[in-house]
């Protein structure tokens, strides 16, 4: 077997990398979710970016989350 050594630092460098992504994806993206699916915004969303939308969570929906880009 060829032992394979992997330094901390490089370790510790992906799980930056991976967090930031993380973070940028998670904090830039318009999403809306609930546990059944079925979050709808009422009424349409606006066309304009970083106009905040109402969403409303469906009978049946126990967690619903909403975020929006910033202008």
């Amino acid at each position: 077997a060829i032992p394979i050594s992997v330094s901390n630092r490089f370790i510790a460098a992906l799980l930056a990398t991976f967090a930031a992504l993380t973070i940028s994806f998670l904090g830039s993206a318009q999403w809306a979710s609930a546990d059944s699916g079925t979050t709808s915004p009422v009424p349409d969303p606006s066309p304009i970016p970083g106009t905040p939308t109402d969403v409303t969570a469906r009978a049946g929906d126990q967690v619903a989350a909403v975020s929006w880009q910033s202008a």
